[in-house]
């Protein structure tokens, strides 16, 4: 068989499979975001505690509807909206929103996995 034929089915086959290269960006899972938004994992609590996903319900965080179109609106081209999220989730005292207190759980970098922070992202912003 020829080189060019067998990379490009080994490509396909991998696309098929879900496999990702390192330069590709993971696919987030929706579902699984959502769970862990919801319900937390292990000892890390809820993002659901303290963010709401209605615009006009009180929470003790920012509400998360229409959350890439503020973030974007405050970190204009300094970084994407995903790292902004992934910081804010896993150094979450680096950066306070405006009128919030610094009170977000500080240890979520010690409970989820790369893939738990791409599916929550993916969750958030999908509201």
């Amino acid at each position: 068989m020829r080189p060019i034929l067998v990379f490009l089915l080994i490509s396909a086959a991998m696309l098929i499979s879900g496999c990702a290269t390192a330069d590709q960006t993971p696919i987030a899972n929706i579902a699984h975001g959502q769970d862990l938004y919801t319900h937390g994992k292990g000892e890390a609590p809820a993002c659901l505690n303290c963010h709401a996903i209605e615009a006009d319900t009180y929470s003790l965080g920012p509400h998360m509807v229409g959350v890439a179109t503020r973030v974007s609106a405050e970190i204009g081209d300094k970084q994407t909206v995903e790292d902004y999220l992934r910081e804010s989730i896993l150094h979450p005292n680096d950066f306070l929103v405006p009128g919030y207190r610094n009170i977000m759980y500080g240890l979520y970098a010690d409970h989820l996995t790369e893939q738990d922070v791409d599916d929550l992202i993916g969750y958030i912003l999908s509201l």
